[in-house]
């Protein structure tokens, strides 16, 4: 089975690469040299092909401006997030994991916790969201 499988992808990529290969080929070899560099091939502006052609060029043109514009705005937001301030000063975030405690005695802490008038904030939040770079705990 597997030994088929290999044999089936072998010549697979064998008749891929062969075909691939053969109609840019094939094109060349009836393409005309000598009138392309004298700018003499008959090409009808007004053909199917021509107009293909050309949309098919401006089509490509487009695309790439769009990836390279793509590309400079994902740059950009990557270093605005790593080197950009975000509102709080990361150590002084401290985690006191209090594991077990049914909702409503962690719920009644972050009320009391809240309560203080250390100007403190409190949350109750699933381990699962919590970063270890932006926690300490002790």
């Amino acid at each position: 089975s597997d030994n088929q499988l290999l044999v089936f992808l072998g010549v697979l990529i064998v008749a891929i690469t062969v075909l691939s290969g053969f109609y840019p080929a094939w094109m060349v070899s009836g393409f005309q040299t000598v009138f392309a560099l004298k700018n003499k091939i008959g090409i009808d502006k007004n053909s199917i092909g021509y107009t293909l052609r050309k949309g098919l060029v401006i089509f490509q043109f487009f695309i790439s401006q769009f990836f390279l514009i793509a590309t400079i705005v994902i740059v950009r937001q990557m270093d605005f997030l790593q080197n950009h301030e975000i509102g709080f000063s990361k150590e002084a975030i401290i985690t006191i994991p209090i594991p077990h405690l049914p909702n409503e005695v962690s719920g009644t802490l972050v009320t009391l916790l809240k309560m203080r008038s250390c100007g403190c904030q409190a949350w109750k939040l699933p381990a699962s969201i919590i970063h270890p770079l932006l926690t300490r705990r002790f």
